[in-house]
C-alpha cells in the first residue's frame, strides 16, 4: 500500500501528474470453542443448522470489503441419569419427591439441571412394605442390670423382641441383642485433609494419621474405650501444557484473562473439599512472516498472487494457515517496469504504409507495435497513420471570352466534376513556381496550369485553356460566408467590381444561363451561382460567383455527461469538433490547464461549470456545458466495542453511529453460538440487551451491517462488542 505519481503527457503538450493511492485491508480471522448440552441439539450459528460435535465455519463480510472468517468448534456434553431404590410404608404415602407427590408403588422419573448446565434425569423405584423391621446390638456394663426395654426388664445377656406402631402407620418389629461386657468400646474411621491437622480429639492434638485411643468413663460407670483411625487426603496438583496463537488472545482459564504465554496457577476445591492445585503451562506461537520482493514487466498485470488479481505496483499482504495452525502473513514488494510508449503521427499520400514493425497497411488507423526492448519489457509505439488519395481534379476548358475581358478560371464550372473540398492555386507553369496572380480575371490567351490540394495535403497539377472573343470583362469576387438564416445578396456590386463598365448583370443557376436566379438578392442556400454581363454589343460573359460561398448553420449546444473526480486530481476534459479550423474558449479559466484549445487538463479543489465556446472558419459559434463533480469522501460508521444496558441513560444500546446520512439496509447481533439476538433496518435503534424478554448474560456478542451513503458510498462492516452488567 501506498501513494504512487506518473507523469504523462497531456494532448496540449503539458505534463499531466496522475497519483494513485493505494489501501490493502486484510482478512479477518477468529475462534471460539462451545460446549452445549445433547438436549440443545441442533441450533443455528450463522446461518448453519449444528446438529453434533465438530467445527465449522462461517465468512462474513467486514467494513473493508474483506472476508472475515469465524470458527466455531462445538463439544456436547451428554445427558446425565441417576437411579434410586426405596422402600416406604403404605402409611407414608402420599409422600413428595422432586416436586412429584408420590402415591403408589412405582417407578418415577425427574429432569434436574446438572452443574454443566445439561439436563440430569434421576429414577427412583419405590417398593411398599406393610410392615418395618429394625435390629440393634448393644453391649452393657454388668452394673447396668437390669434395665427397662419397651416394658421389658433386660436383666441378662440375651436376645430381644418387641412390636410397636411406628408414627407412619406400619407394625415396627425392634430386636434387640444385648451383650454384656463390663467394659463398652467404639471405634471410628474418619479421613481430613492434610491442611486440616492439627485438630484437637478427646484431649488429644492429633497431627498426623494414625490409631488413637482414648480411655473415658461411660454415664453407666463402665468404662469406654473409645478407637479413632485416622486417615489423610492430600493436596492434589496437576500440570496441562496448552498451545494457542497469539490472535487467540486473551485465554480465560479459572476466572483468569490470560494474556502471555508463562506458567500459570489455580487452586480448586476437591470433591473431599480439600485443595486441588492447577499448573498451566501455556505456550503461545507467534504470527509468520515473510516478504517477496517482485518486479514485472507493465504487461503481465494483472498479476495473480494468493488468489488475489494484482492490477498495480504496490506493497500487498495475506493472512495464510501456518503448519502450526497460526496465521502467517506475507508480504509482497510489487514493482512494474514500465513499457516505453511512444506517439508516431503518420500522414502520406499513398495506397500503403510500413508500420514500425514491418506490417504493411493499408488504410487509415491506429495501430500499436510492440517493439522487443533490451531491458526484457516490449516498447510499444502508437502510430497514429492518415492515409490520403490523391485528388481528382476536372478541368473544363473555360467558355470563350469577349476580347478585352477577362476569363475566371477559379469559377467552379472550371474545375466542376473535382473532388469536394478542394483548396486551388493558379500557376503559369507546370512546376507551380510561377504564380498567376490574375487567375480570376486572366486577360490574355494561353494555357494555365490549376494545382488541387485536398484536406490531407495531397495535389495534383493539370493545364487549363483560356481563349479570348470580342467579349466585355466581367469580374466576379466571391462573396464571403454567412451563418444560417442571414443569406447573401449577389447583386452587391462588391461581387462584380472591376467588371467592364457599361454592361448588365443577369443571374443563373447554370452556365448556359437558361435557369435564372429567383431572388438574387437573398440567396439562401449554399451552391454555385453564375453571373452574367452582356456589353451593349451583347456580347456577354458569364462567371461563377459562389465556389467559396456557403450559408453555413450553427450547431445546438448541448451539456455534457458531468465528470466524477477526487480533489486535485488530473482529468481530461474535450470538447467536440465539427471541423479542422474550429477555434475554442474555455470559461471561467479557474483550474484548467489551458482555455483555447480542444482539450485542456481540469486539476482543482472546487466544483466548477465550464462553458466552452466553439467557432467556425465562418464565424458561427456553437456554446457547449460541462460540470465537474467532487468527490469529497465517504465518512465511517462506528459501533461501540461494549455498552451497558442498566437503563442510566448512557449507553444502554448497542447502535451503529455515523457523522453522515446513511440508509441502514441490517444491523445484526449473534450470541457465540451464532443466534440471532437482534436486528434492525432503523438508524438510531439499538439493542437493549434483551432477548426474549429475558435480560442476556455478560458476554461478547457479534454484530454485522450493511448500509448505504447519500453520496453513494457503500459499507459493510462486521465486528465485536461486550455486554457488561
Amino acid at each position: 500500500a501506498g501513494t504512487y505519481t506518473a507523469t504523462l503527457k497531456a494532448a496540449s503538450g503539458c505534463d499531466s501528474v496522475v497519483t494513485l493511492k493505494v489501501t490493502v485491508n486484510a482478512n479477518l480471522t477468529s475462534s471460539r470453542d462451545t460446549t452445549v448440552c445433547a438436549a440443545q441439539l441442533p441450533f443455528t450459528w450463522n446461518g448453519q443448522s449444528i446438529a453434533s460435535a465438530g467445527t465449522y465455519t462461517a465468512t462474513l463480510k467486514a467494513a473493508s470489503g474483506c472476508d472475515s472468517v469465524i470458527t466455531l468448534k462445538v463439544n456436547v456434553s451428554p445427558n446425565l441419569t441417576s437411579s434410586k431404590d426405596t422402600t416406604v410404608c403404605a402409611a407414608q404415602l402420599p409422600f413428595t419427591w422432586n416436586g412429584q407427590s408420590i402415591t403408589a408403588a412405582g417407578t418415577f422419573t425427574a429432569t434436574l439441571k446438572a452443574a454443566s448446565g445439561c439436563d440430569s434425569v434421576v429414577t427412583l423405584k419405590v417398593n411398599i412394605s406393610p410392615n418395618l423391621a429394625s435390629s440393634k446390638d448393644t453391649t452393657v456394663c454388668a452394673a447396668q442390670l437390669p434395665f427397662s426395654w419397651n416394658s421389658q426388664s433386660i436383666s441378662a445377656a440375651g436376645t430381644f423382641t418387641a412390636t410397636l406402631k411406628a408414627a407412619s402407620g406400619c407394625d415396627s418389629v425392634v430386636t434387640l441383642k444385648v451383650n454384656v461386657s463390663p467394659n463398652l468400646t467404639s471405634s471410628k474411621d474418619t479421613t481430613v485433609c492434610t491442611a486440616q491437622l492439627p485438630f484437637t480429639w478427646n484431649g488429644q492434638s492429633i497431627s498426623a494419621a494414625g490409631t488413637f485411643t482414648a480411655a473415658l468413663k461411660a454415664a453407666s460407670g463402665c468404662d469406654s474405650v473409645a478407637t479413632l483411625k485416622v486417615m489423610l487426603s492430600g493436596n492434589l496438583s496437576s500440570t496441562a501444557n496448552f498451545e494457542i496463537c497469539s490472535s487467540q488472545l486473551p485465554m480465560a482459564w479459572h476466572g483468569r484473562s490470560l494474556t502471555a504465554a508463562g506458567t500459570y496457577t489455580a487452586v480448586v476445591k476437591t470433591a473431599q473439599g480439600c485443595d486441588s492445585t492447577l499448573t498451566l503451562l501455556l505456550f503461545v506461537n507467534d504470527i509468520q512472516r515473510s516478504t517477496t520482493n517482485k518486479t514485472l514487466c507493465e504487461s503481465a498485470f494483472p498479476y495473480q498472487w494468493n488468489g488475489r488479481s494484482l492490477t498495480g505496483p504496490g506493497t500487498y499482504t495475506t493472512t495464510l494457515e501456518a503448519m502450526n495452525g497460526c496465521d502467517s502473513i506475507a508480504t509482497l514488494n510489487l514493482t512494474m517496469r514500465p513499457q516505453p510508449r511512444s506517439i508516431r503521427e503518420a500522414s502520406t499520400c499513398a495506397s500503403t504504409y510500413t508500420l514500425p514493425d514491418g506490417r504493411v497497411v493499408n488504410a487509415s488507423g491506429t495501430y500499436q507495435s510492440n517493439i522487443p526492448s533490451p531491458l526484457g519489457c516490449d516498447s510499444i509505439i502508437t502510430t497514429n497513420l492518415v492515409l490520403h488519395k490523391v485528388p481528382k481534379l476536372n478541368i473544363n476548358t473555360p467558355a470563350t471570352a469577349c476580347t478585352g475581358s477577362t476569363v475566371n478560371i477559379t469559377a467552379s464550372g472550371v474545375t466542376s466534376g473535382s473532388d469536394q473540398g478542394l483548396q486551388l492555386s493558379y500557376w503559369r507553369n507546370a512546376s507551380t513556381t510561377d504564380p498567376l496572380t490574375n487567375a480570376a480575371s486572366i486577360t490574355a490567351a494561353g494555357t494555365y496550369y490549376i494545382k488541387a490540394v485536398n484536406g490531407n495535403g495531397c495535389s495534383i497539377v493539370k493545364p487549363v485553356t483560356v481563349n479570348f472573343t470580342n467579349r466585355p470583362v466581367l469580374l466576379v469576387t466571391n462573396p464571403a460566408a454567412v451563418c444560417f438564416p442571414n443569406t447573401v445578396d449577389l447583386t452587391n456590386p462588391v461581387i462584380t467590381s472591376g467588371s467592364e463598365p457599361g454592361i448588365s448583370f443577369t443571374y443563373w443557376l447554370d452556365t448556359a444561363g437558361t435557369e435564372p436566379v429567383l431572388n438574387p438578392k437573398a440567396v439562401g442556400i449554399s451552391g454555385v451561382y453564375y453571373i452574367r454581363g452582356a456589353n451593349a454589343g451583347n456580347c456577354a460573359t458569364i462567371r461563377p460567383v459562389s465556389v467559396n460561398v456557403l450559408v453555413e448553420k450553427a450547431q445546438n449546444g448541448i451539456r455534457y455527461p458531468t465528470i466524477t473526480s477526487q480533489p486535485n486530481t488530473p482529468v481530461q476534459l474535450e470538447a467536440r469538433r465539427f471541423t479542422p479550423g474550429n477555434t475554442y474558449q474555455w470559461f471561467p479559466p479557474k483550474g484548467l490547464s489551458a482555455t483555447t484549445i480542444r482539450r485542456p487538463v481540469f486539476q482543482s479543489n472546487e466544483e466548477t461549470e465550464y462553458t466552452v465556446e466553439i467557432n467556425s472558419e465562418s464565424g458561427c459559434k456553437t456554446v457547449d456545458t460541462v460540470k465537474i463533480r467532487l468527490n469529497i469522501g465517504c465518512g465511517d460508521i462506528y459501533v461501540p466495542n461494549a455498552w451497558s444496558p442498566n437503563r442510566d441513560g448512557h449507553n444502554d444500546n448497542l447502535m451503529p453511529l455515523t457523522d453522515r446520512p446513511i440508509t441502514l439496509k441490517f444491523f445484526r447481533v449473534f450470541n457465540r453460538w451464532g443466534q440471532l439476538m437482534f436486528e434492525t433496518q432503523q438508524l438510531g435503534k439499538g439493542w437493549d440487551g434483551m432477548f426474549g424478554g429475558q435480560p442476556q448474560v455478560k458476554d461478547v456478542y457479534t454484530w454485522t451491517l450493511e448500509a448505504t451513503g447519500d453520496n453513494g458510498c457503500y459499507y459493510f462492516k462486521a465486528g465485536n462488542a461486550l455486554l457488561l452488567r
